[in-house]
């Protein structure tokens, strides 16, 4: 560990260095899309200029994630990766409700959340693989 004071005082700030700079860039890339091109042209920072439906962000974030899921990594329509896209759609759902401009529509479903935690992981029985037959 350094001696010097400044180290000690960094690692009290909040690690930026811990976030991937490839998934900066490639949010960056999907950002800047929605915002300059002219086929979409929503603008910059657009869902702070107007209010945004939480369950129009989450919507395309499950698109986003079935297509690269079912193996797409690449989003014909764009050309930019899903997985960017997925987390684009995330950080404009926090920053917008951050600052005040998220239409909070989301539908839950009730019930939900008791079924999904009486299958956590504590309850849920360990599979075991089966062997391939060959």
């Amino acid at each position: 560990m350094s001696e010097n004071p400044k180290t000690a005082a960094g690692l009290r700030k909040l690690p930026m260095d811990l976030i991937p700079p490839i998934a900066l860039v490639k949010m960056a890339a999907v950002l800047g899309l929605g915002a300059d091109c002219p086929a979409k042209a929503y603008g910059r920072w657009n869902w702070r200029d107007q209010p945004v439906e939480a369950e129009t962000y989450v919507a395309a974030l499950e698109r986003h994630m079935l297509r690269w899921r079912a193996g797409e990594e690449i989003d014909e329509q764009t050309g930019v990766s899903h997985l960017a896209s997925a987390m684009c759609c995330l950080a404009i759902v926090r920053d917008a409700q951050e600052a005040g401009t998220l239409i909070d529509n989301r539908r839950g479903s009730p019930g939900v959340l008791a079924v999904m935690d009486r299958y956590d992981a504590s309850s849920m029985p360990v599979v075991k693989p089966q062997p391939v037959a060959g």
